[in-house]
């Protein structure tokens, strides 16, 4: 499956290029959601590809309840990631259950050996270590090890001593 993207501040599809095999399966795809966008609303659904597309107000909830670090980076993960947004909005509500009052901080962290990028949440606290790290082994156990694994393989959190 292939996904491609409309950016409405952009204007502009995007994919993730690993996913299209040649110029001339990309062409098809497009041909594919062109004849369906003229009968269907977004998302659309077709054989062999999804169309997603992150609206500004989603955007908009997230930046609400987290810090963003290196937004145009974190911006561009979710719109290839569009699946994350509505679990971002539950992990804060969670996240806030075992950590209530900490900032909450989103920023994308690279392996270029390993050649992925993977969207953290770091939780920003100041209690003692020992205490925080049992907190977030009950968070994942309780919550975030239940997720799919889509979501894990492109979400994670972890805890910053401030």
């Amino acid at each position: 499956m292939v996904t491609l993207l409309l950016s409405r501040e952009t204007k502009k599809w995007e994919t993730d290029e690993r996913m299209v095999d040649s110029p001339q399966n990309t062409t098809k795809i497009f041909d594919k959601i062109l004849q369906a966008s003229i009968a269907n609303s977004p998302p659309w659904q077709i054989a062999g590809a999804s169309l997603a597309y992150v609206s500004p107000e989603e955007l908009d909830s997230v930046k609400q309840l987290y810090l963003i670090r290196e937004s145009a980076k974190v911006i561009s993960f979710l719109h290839k990631h569009p699946f994350l947004i509505s679990m971002l909005v539950e992990a804060y509500l969670k996240a806030q259950s075992f950590f209530p009052n900490s900032e909450i901080a989103l920023q994308i962290v690279s392996d270029q050996e390993e050649d992925y990028q993977k969207l953290f949440a770091f939780i920003l606290t100041q209690e003692p270590v020992n205490d925080a790290l049992a907190r977030l082994d009950k968070f994942d156990d309780e919550w975030f090890l239940d997720q799919p694994e889509h979501i894990r393989c492109a979400f994670n959190l972890n805890l910053e001593f401030v």
